[in-house]
Order: C-alpha cells, then structure tokens, then sequence
C-alpha cells in the first residue's frame, strides 16, 4: 500500500533525527558523569535501542488500533470493515469482515442460512495481496462443528469501488475447478454497526442479515 510505504518512510525518518539528537544527549551526558567510556557508550546505545523499539511498537500499534488514523492515511485505499455479500446463492447469504493486522489484511466471514438465520460456516483467508484497490485471497472454509475440517479451498480476487469505498465485485473458483461464479458486497455503514452493537454477538449479525435480506425482498 503506497500510503502505507510513504507514512513508514516518514515516520522512520523522523525517528532517526529523534534518535540521532538523543544520541548526541546522552553521549554528552554521560562523558560528564562517566569515567569509563566503554560504560557510557553501552548506556547509551542500549536507551536507544530501548527508545526506538518502543517507539516502533507505538506507531504498529497506533495503525493497528485507529480506525481513524488509517481512514485519514488510506483515503480511497481503505478497506476495513464489514460487507454484506449478496453474491451468494438462495440459501445463504454472508457477512464478512476485513481487518489490517501488521500491514496486512485478514480476511473472515460466516455464512448463514436464509431461512433459519441459523449460522452455516465460516471462511478466512490464508494469504492476501492488496494493490490498487484490488484483493486477492487465498481462503479456506470450515464447517460450523468442527474448525479443522476443511470443507472448500479457493481463490477470490475482489475490486473495491467508490469513494470512500463502499463495495466490492469480483471472481471466486475453487482449486478442483468445479466451483465458479462472481460475487459482490456492500460495505456495512458506521451508522449499522452502531445499531447492532458492532456485531459483538452472532445474534447481532442475524438481526442484520434478517432486516438486510427483507429490504432485498421488497426490491
């Protein structure tokens, strides 16, 4: 991600001029205190390399965290959130959730019955690719009793449009060949979540799946 690479090359800049002035401090400083030269450059090189892991970790943690920060760095480019996908067959329909995780994504859903809002399985991805506001996922399914039991694998590469994004098309095939069709979603609004309590709860999601599906009927 582009924004992403800009923000880090920044951020690393400006941590090596901080990190460079507090070299120059503490080697001041403790030439003054310190007889031992040896003793004063191994207290400083370790505060440092204390000061620029943690301050390292603050930044991974600060992108992780803030929803805010990375819609104000990503602009068009982000993506998180939950979509209704309304590519599915009759049957079922799914939710799916994006997440950034280490510069990354991670991708899971979980599909529910239409009739019963029963929960049905579940998906992830294994491996992703973002570039230009296309994903590419390398995903799993799981049945709903047992998680190791892998019932489908995949590929799916979506596009995401609008601005700021709020919905996604593209192309699912599963690796045996036998499986293909296109898919679509809509991205899930702030004003939803809020409503239905950020889909803490499976019952959450299904009184939104249920209230989503109605207004599809009456289209």
């Amino acid at each position: 991600m582009k924004a992403f690479v800009k923000v880090s090359k920044e951020y690393k800049a400006v941590t090596t001029i901080v990190v460079s002035a507090l070299s120059i401090f503490l080697s001041t400083f403790f030439a003054e205190k310190l007889k031992d030269k040896a003793t004063a450059a191994a207290l400083t090189a370790g505060i440092l390399g204390l000061v620029a892991y943690f301050v390292g970790k603050f930044a991974e943690d600060l992108l992780d965290n803030s929803t805010m920060l990375r819609r104000r760095i990503l602009g068009n480019d982000f993506i998180d959130g939950y979509y209704f996908d309304t590519s599915t067959d009759k049957s079922h329909i799914t939710l799916v959730q994006i997440r950034l995780n280490n510069e990354s994504y991670v991708i899971e859903g979980e599909s529910y019955n239409t009739t019963t809002m029963e929960f049905n399985t579940s998906w992830q991805s294994e491996v992703t690719c973002y570039k230009e506001r296309r994903l590419y996922i390398n995903y799993f399914q799981m049945g709903g009793e047992n998680e190791k039991d892998l019932t489908e694998l995949g590929i799916l590469n979506i596009k995401f449009t609008g601005s700021p994004t709020n919905m996604y098309s593209g192309h699912y095939q599963d690796y045996a060949g036998k499986l293909e069709h296109r898919v679509k979603g809509l991205k899930v609004s702030e004003k939803e979540l809020e409503t239905f309590n950020y889909f803490r709860e499976h019952q959450d999601k299904q009184i939104y799946i249920r209230k989503k599906l109605g207004a599809l009927v009456e289209k």
